[in-house]
């Protein structure tokens, strides 16, 4: 999956990653979209707790392109979801929503 990176005013990076997860209403913190069995739902939710960690650093032309894995618990449900992105966020030395 692809993930979108973008660097804010003031320096701190934004990152949109789009995933599936099995929940019963859309989660959302910052610009993180949850996917619900691949239909994004409402703005109706809260993630309870979501990590990144960071797997993979390859340099790229301005910047950097880091393999993440994004771990979520969406808020009404007890299911988690994991996914394997890939974030391409030009000068920003460690990506964070």
């Amino acid at each position: 999956m692809e993930a979108e990176c973008f660097l804010t005013d003031n320096g701190s990076a934004e990152i949109i990653v789009d995933y599936v997860a099995r929940a019963t209403n859309d989660a959302r913190v910052g610009r993180v979209r949850l996917f619900v069995e691949d239909a994004i739902l409402e703005d109706s939710g809260i993630i309870n707790d979501i990590e990144y960690r960071e797997q993979e650093v390859i340099p790229v032309p301005g910047g950097s392109q880091r393999t993440l894995r994004v771990e979520a618990t969406p808020s009404g449900s007890a299911s988690r979801a994991t996914v394997r992105a890939t974030v391409r966020c030009p000068g920003e030395p460690s990506p964070r929503a």
